[in-house]
């Protein structure tokens, strides 16, 4: 049986289209890095002050680079059910690889330094993310969220009030 995705990318977009962004993946749980800590909560209202976010939801997962007041996101779309994202410039169909992300344990010395931020879960106790990859002939960047294609997989219940 073969497993249809779809890529969808968007170019540039100034912060002031974050709003579009947000709309389109509002609620999906989201992760990111910034100097409060570790972010594991809902997609924030905001464009947060970081360099990569990734949210998602079942079979839909969203990779978000950012960069001082300009972003760029791409959509990995498992199926054929789904509609365009206003944001999205192009799309392709992709074949894609999927394994289960490790963490360190949390007494490891190597996460001795993470800090979860204010009103986050603690990403060091999922245990069920995976990292799923575009096969490409040009450069991919990696997705990461629950499984594919599981109803046991879906997003956990957040905490949070998805602003930053």
């Amino acid at each position: 049986m073969s497993q249809e995705y779809y890529l969808y990318g968007s170019g540039r977009h100034p912060a002031e289209d974050w709003p579009a962004l947000h709309e389109s993946a509002e609620g999906w749980t989201a992760a990111w890095a910034d100097v409060e800590g570790f972010h594991f909560t809902v997609l924030p209202e905001r464009m947060p002050v970081t360099t990569h976010l990734w949210a998602w939801k079942p079979d839909r997962w969203l990779r978000v680079r950012i960069d001082g007041q300009h972003w760029w996101a791409s959509l990995l779309v498992h199926g054929t059910d789904h509609p365009r994202p206003d944001w999205a410039g192009y799309s392709e169909t992709v074949e894609v690889t999927s394994m289960p992300m490790l963490h360190w344990p949390t007494a490891d010395r190597r996460v001795q330094q993470f800090r979860q931020a204010p009103n986050s879960q603690n990403v060091l106790e999922m245990t069920e993310l995976f990292q799923l990859t575009p096969l490409r002939q040009s450069a991919s960047g990696m997705f990461i969220g629950a499984g594919p294609m599981s109803p046991e997989s879906a997003s956990p219940t957040l905490r949070g009030n998805g602003s930053s």
